[in-house]
């Protein structure tokens, strides 16, 4: 068991977790959306609190989303072309970087989009 294993509790609420400390305040989450015939998973939102990031709790989210499903193969997500913070988590975390789409969250708002296979 790990650190952060030992000092926080997950909570599963079907498509999201949570992670708290063990006085109950909440350290962050991590939801998804399931493609159950392609097997890919797609991460919609991974949020760390201010006062605990880069401590590996946001890793420990998505490692513990994608053990959830061990029969799936992918899973993918996006974020804007300008969180360069969110585009390095995921490369740490072995995303690819796939492609780009113009204007998906509006008028000059790219996206980026990243996959890792399981």
């Amino acid at each position: 068991m790990n650190n952060i294993e030992q000092n926080t509790t997950l909570t599963c609420y079907g498509d999201h977790l949570k992670l708290f400390t063990k006085d109950n305040k909440e350290i962050g989450l991590i939801s998804w959306h399931t493609f159950p015939g392609g097997k890919t998973l797609e991460i919609h939102l991974v949020s760390v609190n201010y006062e605990f990031r880069r401590r590996g709790y946001g890793t420990y989210l998505v490692q513990e989303m994608i053990k959830l499903y061990p029969e799936y193969v992918s899973t993918y997500c996006h974020s804007r072309s300008t969180n360069t913070g969110a585009h390095s988590f995921y490369l740490h975390l072995g995303f690819e970087r796939i492609f780009e789409a113009k204007d998906l969250y509006g008028k000059n708002q790219d996206a980026v989009f990243f996959i890792k296979k399981l």
